[in-house]
């Protein structure tokens, strides 16, 4: 999903009281694109548990790009992204911040285009879906 490999600035502000955080990234594959997060729902202290939400900060809609939660600062459990006109681009699971299960992907006409298996983070299989006319 987000790697964050690829991120070369990142400036977070955390607010105590209403428990929100907010994020500006930059990432290598875009320079120029920012992305902020805020958590949206409350965090779960006797896990460790929080729901955040980055939006795309160029659409006027605040158009989101990417949910998901982490629990003890690491991916946990559905993770989804959109396109920026709001279709859903990808959609996997992760367990203990590694991909797990299965990751299915879409074009922006909402089309599947192919789906992955994932097994504590490593790689199993690939199947593409291609169009019918």
């Amino acid at each position: 999903m987000k790697d964050e490999n690829n991120v070369i600035e990142m400036k977070t502000e955390y607010y105590e009281n209403d428990q929100k955080e907010v994020s500006q990234m930059k990432t290598s594959d875009d320079p120029e694109m920012t992305y902020y997060q805020e958590m949206v729902e409350s965090y779960d202290h006797r896990d460790s548990t929080k729901a955040v939400t980055y939006y795309y900060p160029d659409t006027p809609k605040r158009q989101k790009w990417c949910k998901g939660k982490y629990k003890n600062r690491k991916e946990e459990g559905v993770w989804t992204l959109w396109f920026k006109t709001g279709e859903k681009e990808c959609e996997g699971n992760y367990k203990d911040g590694k991909e797990e299960g299965i990751c299915t992907r879409w074009d922006k006409e909402g089309n599947v285009t192919f789906t992955e298996i994932w097994k504590n983070g490593e790689f199993v299989s690939k199947v593409s879906h291609k169009k019918t006319s």
